[in-house]
């Protein structure tokens, strides 16, 4: 099959319909069946995928419970841990999107940034930490999070918020651009 597995319980289930996968530590690809070109490093990584192609997890429990979602990155602890068939999507730092579970095509670079929805980006630790609207962008610590006076955008879409701790007034914003 192509494929290169090191570690305890790595890809017991694997076929020949699963190709060029490259599997080390504990547990990871262990459910894999027909996914080809998966990278899982780390404990538990991609550990419920059974058709998911084209990932790349990085970090203990990163991408745990991807099934079937595709063109995903994950690096960092528990990153897009609760994620199953949400695809192309990238985050990068420890529990960056952690909630995600469906959403495509988001961004999510910091701690505990992101959460769902689609075409979403997050810079910064926390930002966009309740979202679940879309085409949203948060660059700044907490940045569209619940911090302060402000109201965590939720199902708010098309919305640009720049700066440490920026945010807006209500949860549903739209269209808004929010510097400060």
């Amino acid at each position: 099959t192509g494929s290169m597995l090191i570690g305890h319980e790595s890809v017991p289930n694997l076929s020949a319909d699963a190709q060029y996968n490259l599997g080390i530590g504990t547990g990871t690809l262990d459910a894999l069946t027909e996914g080809d070109n998966n990278v899982a490093i780390g404990v538990d990584a991609l550990t419920a995928s059974t058709t998911g192609f084209d990932n790349v997890a990085v970090g203990k429990l990163a991408l745990a419970t991807n099934v079937d979602g595709g063109d995903n990155v994950s690096v960092g602890m528990e990153s897009l841990a609760n994620n199953s068939s949400g695809g192309r999507n990238t985050a990068v730092g420890s529990r960056a999107m952690y909630l995600n579970a469906t959403g495509d095509r988001n961004a999510a670079f910091g701690y505990s940034s992101g959460k769902s929805g689609d075409q979403n980006a997050s810079f910064g630790a926390y930002s966009l930490t309740a979202i679940t609207g879309s085409n949203n962008t948060a660059v700044g610590y907490y940045a569209g999070a619940s911090s302060g006076s402000n109201t965590a955008i939720t199902t708010g879409t098309n919305n640009v918020i720049i700066g440490h701790n920026a945010g807006v007034e209500e949860a549903n914003a739209a269209n808004r651009i929010v510097i400060g």
